[in-house]
Order: C-alpha cells, then structure tokens, then sequence
C-alpha cells in the first residue's frame, strides 16, 4: 500500500515486481497512464450492476442517535458542512451560509468547520461549540434536520454517506461525490443559491423528509455499511476470487 505513486516509487515497484498491478483510490489526482493502473471504484449509481464497485464500510455509532452534542441545547437544526478551511475565524460566515442564513431567518444553522461548530440564527452568531471527536459530529449529523454538505469529499463523501446511516437526507453541490448518494434517493442536489434554497425547503416538508430519510438510510447501510461485503468485493476486484 503506497500513500503517493511518484516517479520514484514507480520505480522502486517495477523494479521489484515483474508485473505489477496498480489499484488507485484517487484517479483525480494521480491519472494512470498505464493498463496496469486500475481505479478502484467507492461511489457508482449503477453500484448494484457494476462487478468493479467495490463501496467501502463506512461506520458509524448508533448509540449517537440517542444523545445530542452535549454543546447544543436543541436539535432539528440545518447542518451545514463549510466549504472553508483553516480560516482562523469563524465570522463573518461563508457567502453560502449567509445567504442561507438569511433566507430562512427562524431557522437554527449549525456550521462545522475547523474542529468548531457556530449556531447561526437570522446572520447572528449565537454561540460556538467545538467538535472534538467523530462522536460529536455523528451526534450533530444524527439529530439534524437535514446535512448541506457544500464541499463534499472526493473519493467517497464520507459525512453524507454517515448522515444517510443516520436516516438524515443530504443536500450536496451537483456534480460532486455525494450527488450520486442523493441521487440514489438520500437527498436533493443543487446548482447555485436559488437551487440551495429550493432543496432546503423541499426537505422542510416533514412527508418529504421523512421519505428520502428513509429511503437514504436503507441506500446507505445496504451499500456502506456491511463489512464483510466490502470484504468480499475487494476481493472480488483485486484477487477474482469469493471468499
């Protein structure tokens, strides 16, 4: 297992190998140039029909459905994951936040973003929270009301795959990772401001919410959340064997 396939690590491994088999995680960054390079493939609409989707087992901790973040003193709020890092200041908020701030002024927006949430309300910082675990943020992500991710990662968009575990539909950027999770039923994507706004207000519909939450959850503990599955479709990709 390497980290990063530079030039010299190519050359240390074909030097070693005679044949050698390239499996990547992150073909974004590292284009294989080779038939030996292989993408290994976590997120694929068609996962069910593809025989190279091999998912990943992606955990979580049921019991943080039962307790809220100790820092928060309500729940049903609007779960924003930043598109902003190591700013060093929490205020003013990001252009997105603001502007969804704004638009639904009763509402309670938990921003994370650098090991810290902040409870926006109307564009007024109420209060910061830090985040010191992945317990405290799957307790933000369990009693969410829905989770906007507006920087989703590239490989498997962890977060909204945990925030479907949870049963809380996903509102992500269109064309990222996480778009194939809320297409295949776990939340709504958007182009720009107004789609954001549209989406927000589709999961406000409790019958809405309830559906894709439901729906969202069975896609993701189906997909990510069995081990032994994810055993065998590495297997299954990387050796052509069943175990």
């Amino acid at each position: 297992m390497v980290d990063e396939v530079d030039p010299s690590v190519r050359a240390l491994i074909e030097g070693h190998v005679a044949e050698p088999i390239f499996f990547t995680v992150d073909p974004g960054r590292h284009p294989y140039s080779t038939p030996s390079e292989i993408p290994l493939n976590f997120v694929d609409p068609e996962a069910d029909l593809n025989a190279d989707f091999i998912g990943m087992h992606v955990p979580v901790n049921p019991i943080a459905e039962a307790h809220r973040h100790n820092g928060l003193g309500f729940t049903d709020y609007l779960l924003v994951l930043s598109d902003r890092t190591s700013a060093g200041t929490i205020t003013p908020p990001t252009p997105l936040v603001a502007w969804l701030s704004a638009r639904f002024p009763k509402a309670d927006v938990v921003v994370v973003e650098d090991a810290s949430a902040a409870v926006w309300k109307g564009r007024a910082l109420r209060g910061v929270v830090t985040v010191d675990s992945r317990t405290d943020l799957w307790r933000l992500l369990a009693h969410a009301q829905m989770v906007i991710d507006l920087a989703p990662g590239p490989v498997i968009a962890r977060e909204c795959i945990e925030s479907l575990r949870f049963g809380v539909p996903i509102v992500v950027p269109v064309g990222s990772t996480a778009a194939v999770h809320a297409g295949a039923g776990g939340g709504f994507t958007f182009p720009g401001i107004p789609g954001l706004f549209a989406c927000v207000e589709q999961l406000m519909d409790a019958k809405v919410r309830s559906d894709i939450a439901s729906t969202g959850r069975r896609y993701a503990n189906t997909t990510y959340g069995d081990p032994h599955r994810f055993v065998e479709r590495v297997a299954r990709v990387m050796y052509g064997v069943a175990v």
